[in-house]
């Protein structure tokens, strides 16, 4: 699932999506006092500020970079909230506020964790904007992925074939297969045990989300790799969890799919090596995957290497000026 951020339709999706609704106020409720100064980065429609009203807060710094901005004003002036929020259409990194916060809010949480920049913007938010002993929300995040089988997934992606009407398009299957992918699963597509890529707690931030992580599968089962399925467990507040594990009940979060460039039979015992690298791009992030198979019954193993970087052109640059050790 994919959406404009400016649009209507994609804040409508997370204002439709209760059980996100629920979790996040019963958060923001444990969380913000009375009297509470908060700041809410990437505010979208308002719904997370006009909650931190509600627990109390006496005044919210409502930060969204897109036109959809307009629309929460209205909302605040419907339901009386424009003394209480501050709306402020840029970038957070961009700006200066006159006051510390004593809770940052943030949902840029992707279908993968990070994602929108996640951790270079709340890393900056929280050394300009919060109060010694203040809080984020969420305060905890879990990046976890799993070997899967869907060949039914993967027959939508991988839809061009070396000889699509006497026309050679191979090129156009590799960059296809160079992506990654929204999609639901279910955990009948699992090839083995889930295993925990990577961890972001929020109370030491990290000034870059750079990855550079490596996990090792046994499978479990017999079948084919197909790819493989990522998703979060973000911990918003000490007592409320979010994620969208599979099968997940959350509307606003698909899983993450990283495909392998041909589906690999593999057996019960088998070991697969996975290394996923990123770095920040402009909205979203540039991903490396490597994937090593290593069958139990010889002693041949199959690579295969992947990176969206061919789609992103002149973000190499920033890759390397981030980090020029192995940014890629």
């Amino acid at each position: 699932m994919s959406f404009d951020f400016d649009s209507t339709e994609f804040h409508g999706v997370l204002v439709a999506d209760t059980l996100r609704n629920e979790r996040y106020r019963q958060s923001i409720f444990e969380t913000v006092k009375k009297g509470d100064t908060v700041v809410d980065i990437g505010a979208g429609s308002g719904v997370l500020s006009f909650f931190a009203c509600q627990a109390g807060a006496k005044r919210v710094y409502a930060i969204e970079r897109t036109k959809i901005i307009e629309i929460a004003k209205a909302i605040a002036e419907a339901n009386g909230l424009v003394d209480q929020v501050v709306f402020i259409n840029q970038d957070s990194r961009k700006i200066e506020l006159p006051t510390k916060a004593d809770v940052i809010i943030s949902e840029l949480i992707s279908k993968f964790g990070v994602g929108q920049n996640l951790v270079d913007v709340i890393s900056d938010a929280q050394r300009r904007f919060l109060k010694p002993g203040g809080k984020s929300l969420p305060s905890w995040l879990e990046m976890t992925i799993v070997p899967i089988q869907d060949a039914d997934f993967y027959n939508t992606i991988d839809v061009w074939s070396s000889d699509f009407y006497n026309l050679d398009f191979s090129l156009a299957r590799e960059t296809a297969l160079n992506e990654v992918y929204s999609n639901r699963f279910n955990k009948t597509n699992f090839l083995s045990a889930p295993a925990q890529l990577h961890t972001i707690d929020f109370a030491n931030m990290p000034e870059h989300s750079m990855l550079n992580e490596r996990v090792t599968f046994q499978i479990e089962n017999d079948g084919v790799l197909h790819g493989f399925c990522g998703w979060f467990n973000a911990q918003l507040s000490e007592n409320t969890w979010l994620t969208n594990e599979p099968p997940s009940p959350v509307l606003s979060w698909d899983n993450i799919f990283f495909p392998i460039l041909k589906p690999c039979t593999v057996r019960a015992g088998d070991l697969i090596d996975l290394q996923i690298r990123s770095f920040p791009a402009t909205l979203n992030c540039v991903w490396k995957w490597t994937v090593d198979i290593h069958p139990s019954w010889n002693t041949k193993r199959r690579r295969y290497v992947h990176s969206t970087l061919q789609q992103w052109g002149g973000e190499l640059q920033r890759a390397l000026e981030i980090n020029q050790q192995d940014a890629i």
